[in-house]
């Protein structure tokens, strides 16, 4: 890689969450290393184990992150309905950790030829 990767990117991309069972799409606000956040339509408890579904770059490289919520807040004009989930992720293997790396290392090089806001 050419450049430092980004430590969190906000970027929108479609996720599936599965919450012990129960399936939630969403889309991300932020994507880091450790840890990211999207809105979704229901608010689990803090602690619940989660699965992240999701595809990355170009090369549509799939995903699957193990975690657990470690906030939920809701959202400014819809807070009944809409909440953004905070997810702290489990360890990463090594593969694992590569794959999201050049994954966020090649979003974040996308958005900079756009010139687009990466987010906070």
């Amino acid at each position: 890689m050419d450049t430092a990767v980004a430590s969190r990117l906000g970027v929108s991309l479609p996720v599936i969450v599965d919450f012990q069972g129960m399936l939630v799409r969403g889309v991300t606000q932020d994507l880091g290393l450790d840890s990211l956040s999207f809105v979704a339509d229901c608010a689990p408890p803090i602690g619940t184990q989660v699965s992240v579904f999701f595809y990355l770059s170009r090369n549509v490289a799939y995903i699957r992150l193990t975690g657990q919520v470690s906030g939920v807040t809701g959202e400014l004009g819809d807070p009944s309905t809409r909440f953004r989930l905070d997810i702290r992720l489990s360890t990463l293997g090594e593969t694992e950790r590569r794959v999201l790396e050049s994954a966020i290392h090649e979003l974040d090089r996308y958005l900079r030829s756009l010139d687009m806001p990466q987010g906070a």
